[in-house]
């Protein structure tokens, strides 16, 4: 069975169309970073990411604050941070006050790396949003944004869930 045939048959009533979406969020990010992973042997998708979230930040970030960028935990963070230290990506770092704070200080081959990978990341986006128009592009974001809060919701929900356990 192919993959759209399965989902156009979650398409007949609401909760099955909630349940295909569900399924969906897995099955793109599961596609997306197979794909992208073959496009470049230097990194992967889960370390761009780290590099990405870290680079937003005028200040350096912890381990710890990464993790809840990422959505991941601070021991994930420090695996993919570590991998890229050996890769001269960056560089960890205690905070001076906070000892047990590890942050993570970018090193000047980020910016070479995405100088060099730019234009293949645009052609991924273009390719990815091929044939959206502006107002789906803008719809999707809006969905995905609720989606965002509405996981928040969840955490705390499975936080008190499982206090009360």
């Amino acid at each position: 069975m192919e993959l759209k045939q399965l989902m156009d048959e979650y398409a007949d009533t609401e909760i099955m169309r909630r349940q295909g979406i569900f399924a969906s969020i897995f099955l793109i990010q599961n596609r997306l970073q197979t794909a992208c992973d073959k496009l470049d042997e230097e990194i992967t998708m889960k370390q761009w990411l780290l590099l990405a979230m870290a680079g937003t930040s005028e200040s350096p970030m912890s381990l710890t604050d990464l993790g809840r960028l990422m959505g991941c935990s601070r021991q994930n963070v420090k695996k993919i941070a570590a991998s890229l230290e050996q890769k001269k990506f960056l560089r960890l770092e205690r905070r001076d006050e906070d000892s047990r704070a590890v942050c993570v200080m970018l090193e000047d081959k980020v910016k070479e790396y995405t100088e060099r990978v730019g234009e293949m990341q645009q052609k991924v986006l273009e390719i990815l949003f091929h044939e959206f128009t502006d107002g789906e592009t803008c719809a999707l974001y809006q969905g995905i944004m609720k989606l965002q809060e509405n996981i928040s919701e969840i955490e705390k929900y499975v936080e008190e869930s499982h206090g009360q356990q």
